[in-house]
Formats: C-alpha cells, sequence, structure tokens
C-alpha cells in the first residue's frame, strides 16, 4: 500500500472564507463606531454653535442696546441673508449693525452664502440645515422654545438635528439646554 505523502502550502477554500468572513464582520463594526462617532461630533458642535451664536446676540445687545428692527419673541428666524450679515459684521441693507461690528462669523457657509449647521452641505439649501433665533421682545425675560417650554432668556437659537432618531430625544438642539 502506498501512502501518498500530503504537504500542505496553502489555504483551504474554507479556511479563506472564514477568514474573508471575520475581515468583513471586524470592517463593519470599524464602520458602523466612525459613523456614530461622526454624528455624536456633529451634535456637539452645533450645541457649541448655538451657544455661541446666542452669546453673539447678547454681545449685539450689549453694544446697541436693542435687538435688530426684525426680531420676533413669537415667529422663529432663521438665521441667514441679511440676519448673517448683521453677526458677522457685513453691510446689511437694513443697516442694524452700523458700527460693521463682527460678534460672529460662521464656519460654515453653503453655495447660497447661508450659514448653515454642521449637517448642512455646500449645495442644499434645505431649512432643516439653518440656524433660527428668537427674541424676547417684551422685556419679561421669557421665551416659549420650539419644544413648547418656557425657557428665562433674553434670546433663544436652535437647529435641527439631521441624525434624529425617533428613539432620541434632541431632534432640536438649543443654546438653552
Amino acid at each position: 500500500m502506498i501512502i501518498a505523502k500530503y504537504n500542505r502550502k496553502a489555504f483551504t477554500l474554507l479556511e479563506c472564507m472564514v477568514v474573508v468572513g471575520i475581515l468583513t464582520l471586524l470592517i463593519s463594526i470599524i464602520l458602523a463606531a466612525i459613523s456614530a462617532s461622526k454624528q455624536h461630533a456633529r451634535k456637539v458642535i452645533a450645541a457649541i454653535e448655538v451657544k455661541n451664536i446666542e452669546s453673539a446676540w447678547r454681545q449685539y445687545y450689549a453694544e446697541y442696546r436693542k435687538w435688530p428692527s426684525f426680531a420676533s419673541e413669537f415667529i422663529p428666524i432663521p438665521i441667514t441673508g441679511n440676519v448673517a450679515f448683521i453677526l458677522q459684521g457685513l453691510n446689511d441693507s437694513s443697516d442694524n449693525n452700523p458700527r460693521r461690528i463682527p460678534f460672529f462669523i460662521f464656519r460654515k457657509i453653503n453655495a447660497y452664502s447661508n450659514p448653515v449647521n454642521p449637517w448642512g452641505t455646500k449645495t442644499s439649501n434645505s431649512t432643516n440645515f439653518f440656524y433660527y433665533v428668537m427674541f424676547d421682545t417684551d422685556g419679561d425675560n421669557s421665551i416659549v422654545t420650539p419644544a413648547g417650554t418656557n425657557v428665562q432668556r433674553p434670546v433663544i437659537v436652535w437647529t435641527y438635528n439631521a441624525d434624529y432618531r425617533a428613539t432620541e430625544a434632541d431632534k432640536i438642539i438649543g443654546s438653552w439646554e
């Protein structure tokens, strides 16, 4: 009886499939973690920006002792166009910032020259990506937020979380939080 010697110098098909399966699993776990960290980073950036924009409006009030002419306590005002120009110290058509003081410089601007939140893209002009502001125009230091709660502040700023899921509580990222 002749016994053949079998020298194994390569992977079998089954071993290759197991290795590929393990690599696929590891890559999918890593990609999910990267995606989750990007979502969290956008939320943090948006939260910081809404607080900084609120601070810019407070500085505006401290400088001029009044809110801009378009200020409203009951109507959300998108921070776009002329409103954004006021905060940046640019030439706004309503002359609400006559000294051209730059109170805030926006980090991200879309192709329409409107500031957008961290989810906004260069080409999108969707209102989901804008920042919004409301002012305490009657002087009672009380504003009703978009979520329906009453906060004691002279001005509030917010944006919407584009990564929002029904299980999350932070659809609105507001400066009052």
